[in-house]
């Protein structure tokens, strides 16, 4: 099942010029190769720095909708985040580096990519460089400045 999270925060500057994020990356904890595994951090150290960055982005006004997916169940979440891109308004949707750096997943980056394009095409798609890393996504299409 796709881990769907909804989190709003117009952070403490009561920013009126909210923009809204899709954040689409693969679950913390899941199955990936050994190769890929050695270069990224534990599953616990992962979701520390996503939250953490996460944090820093609601209390500079943004609010965010995050899907984890699941690598085995990729179809199916794929039909999930056209489902959200449909049914919501992004500014915004980071497509993690969990999906786009594994060559197994090349087929569902491309899926994803084009289901932006069609669904959402006034939608700004950015590309994080690790975990804790979309608020310099933010800082490079928003020219905000994060601390």
């Amino acid at each position: 099942m796709a881990t769907v999270t909804k989190k709003s925060d117009l952070g403490p500057n009561n920013n009126p010029n909210n923009h809204h994020l899709l954040l689409a990356g693969l679950k913390f904890d899941a199955k990936i190769s050994e190769e890929a595994r050695a270069i990224v951090s534990p599953p616990a150290a992962i979701e520390k720095a996503i939250r953490e960055d996460a944090a820093r982005a609601l209390a500079a006004g943004f609010s965010y909708t995050e899907l984890q997916i699941d690598p085995d169940l990729a179809e199916e979440h794929l039909a999930v985040f056209e489902g959200l891109l449909q049914t919501g308004t992004y500014d915004a949707v980071m497509i993690g580096g969990g999906v786009r750096m594994n060559p197994q997943l090349t087929t569902l980056l491309e899926k994803m990519v084009n289901a932006c394009r069609r669904i959402a095409p006034g939608a700004h798609i950015m590309f994080d460089t690790g975990p804790g890393t979309t608020t310099k996504c933010l800082e490079r299409l928003y020219g905000v400045t994060f601390e």
